[in-house]
């Protein structure tokens, strides 16, 4: 079962790239783990370098430079190598705006996906802020030895993102992304399909003291589902807790995704995440663990 999880998973990510008309490459697996903790449930929170992955909009709010950094072993007992690596640098410019810096890679035997993405953020009013990313995406596949196709199939494309943050109270926040916005094509024979989703992100964040609860709902190409996460910190302790999880598909009967918790400790401009996801239709698989280190300057 654990080996035939890995199979799947490697044969679908192929089947995008030789053209075959569906979208698991590039697709969302989470970003940093903080997020991932809080079930993804992120584009109204957006409130530190991982926006520039989940609402690069919320980057205006930052008034210091950023980094953040993370590992992730995806499925460890599949045996096929899947990790996860991500880094995030962001610089306020003042009254010219925020820019960041952003690079994702998953990595596994058989495939390799490359994201980088430039960010750009700026207030629009007092309480409200845009962003926007554009990105360059890459994969590179290994074939078999013989394959008429040669030793090796890559392709490079183009998105472009779109965000926005609203925080009509002091304790309330409407956040909205938009994913792939002009819909890039990363197959290797477009004629044959390939384009990936556009991704429609709206979510509400609740912030009551030491305490944010947070709710995002997503649509991609007709399939919605729901993400829910909570994050409590601990007074003068710098620990933080963290909750969430996702139900797949709200068109059948709101069928759990999977659930998630994390930590987080800060001490001084450091910052440590830790986040354990649980798949509920992959219980073979071991699930995924991410560690984030990041730094405000």
């Amino acid at each position: 079962m654990k080996r035939l999880v890995g199979v799947l998973l490697v044969s679908i990510c192929c089947l995008m790239f030789f053209g075959v008309e569906g979208w698991a490459a590039f697709e969302e697996i989470g970003a940093g783990a903080r997020p991932a903790s809080m079930g993804g449930s992120f584009v109204s929170v957006a409130d530190d370098a991982n926006a520039i992955f989940l609402n690069p909009s919320g980057l205006a709010r930052l008034s210091r430079p950023e980094l953040t950094s993370m590992y992730a072993k995806l499925f460890p007992n599949i045996g096929d190598n899947l990790a996860q690596g991500l880094f995030g640098y962001v610089q306020p410019l003042g009254a010219m705006g925020t820019v960041g810096l952003g690079w994702q890679s998953l990595m596994s035997d058989a495939w390799d996906e490359n994201t980088v993405t430039l960010s750009y953020a700026r207030k629009l009013f007092e309480r409200m802020a845009l962003g926007a990313n554009l990105k360059a995406m890459r994969w590179d596949a290994e074939l078999a030895p013989g394959d008429p196709l040669g030793s090796s199939l890559s392709k490079t494309s183009f998105g472009v993102d779109a965000g926005l943050l609203w925080s009509p109270a002091w304790n309330l926040t409407i956040g909205a992304f938009v994913k792939n916005l002009n819909k890039p094509n990363i197959a290797h024979d477009s004629s044959l399909g390939g384009d990936l989703p556009m991704e429609i992100h709206l979510g509400l964040a609740y912030h009551f003291p030491m305490m944010v609860v947070s709710a995002e709902f997503v649509n991609t190409d007709g399939k919605r589902k729901l993400l829910v996460g909570t994050e409590r910190s601990l007074a003068a302790t710098g620990l933080s807790l963290r909750l969430g999880g996702d139900w797949n598909s709200l068109e059948e009967q709101g069928e759990l995704g999977h659930g998630s918790f994390g930590l987080g400790y800060k001490v001084g401009g450091l910052r440590f995440d830790y986040s354990y996801i649980y798949y509920a239709q992959l219980t073979e698989t071991g699930g995924a663990h991410r560690l984030s280190i990041g730094y405000k300057f």
